[in-house]
């Protein structure tokens, strides 16, 4: 019996149809990932990327406003900047170019748009030119956890140490969730502008939670204990919930931020 292709494998093989310029059946697997699993945003937003380069604009509209159950149609931009943003991140520049020439086609006067030009500029080598967009993005998207990180990461390549450090203590305060990736781009931000013992404190504080992490971690790996079997004979199953859309971009921004933290 063979086996099951998986919704992983079916985006990737349409992004691998899409470089190979085969965009008929690139659409015709984003078509089967989505089918396979609506609920999940990179196999739609892929598709949606296959429909615009083969010029099926009519196609690519009617999916927008028949997104994931979670994810309204205003949300879709801001998704294309997450996806492209862990693109640049991964540096597979050819398929983040892809999904900015979707935002620039579909919502060339969005925020979001300029959010990712912004992040284009800064990872070519042009912060000066990225930082009005991402200050611009900041107006609009005040609670945008990597929009503050590009935003601090951006003023440090500026040698803007203070500014630097405020977008930094920004970020920290809006993601507890990732407080020791966070607490650690903290340090390196206070030690550039000069403030060694507050940089040693966020350092300590940072190391403290990774290893809170990591015992949490090591604790769900442990087998909880053997349960006394039902009184009715019969196979003892253990179920959990569905991954929903909202748990995906958690854990995308999760992995982006880990990955932005490595490379940068």
């Amino acid at each position: 019996m063979a086996t099951p292709i998986t919704v992983a494998q079916l985006i990737a093989l349409t992004e691998q149809l899409l470089e190979a310029g085969r965009i008929t059946e690139a659409i015709q697997v984003g078509q089967r990932a989505v089918a396979q699993k609506p609920d999940v945003a990179e196999a739609w937003i892929t598709l949606l990327l296959a429909l615009i380069t083969g010029q099926r604009q009519d196609e690519a509209a009617a999916l927008i406003h028949r997104p994931a159950p979670e994810s309204p149609p205003q949300q879709v931009p801001l998704l294309l900047v997450e996806l492209l943003r862990e693109r640049i991140v991964t540096k597979r520049i050819p398929a983040a170019r892809r999904l900015g020439a979707v935002l620039e086609a579909l919502w060339p006067n969005a925020v979001a748009t300029a959010w990712a030009r912004g992040l284009f500029l800064a990872s070519s080598g042009r912060p000066d030119a990225a930082l009005p967009l991402l200050q611009q993005a900041t107006t609009v998207f005040p609670d945008a956890v990597q929009l503050w990180d590009d935003l601090a990461q951006t003023l440090r390549q500026l040698n803007q140490p203070e500014a630097a450090v405020a977008a930094a203590r920004r970020t920290v305060a809006l993601a507890p969730i990732y407080v020791p990736i966070l607490h650690e781009r903290l340090a390196m931000a206070l030690t550039a502008a000069g403030h060694p013992e507050e940089a040693a404190a966020a350092r300590r504080f940072a190391a403290s939670h990774a290893a809170l992490l990591t015992e949490q971690w090591t604790h769900l790996q442990t087998p909880p204990p053997t349960a006394a079997p039902p009184a009715a004979p019969g196979p003892w199953v253990r179920s959990r919930p569905p991954v929903g859309l909202g748990s995906w971009l958690v854990l995308a921004a999760a992995l982006i931020l880990t990955g932005a933290a490595v490379l940068g």
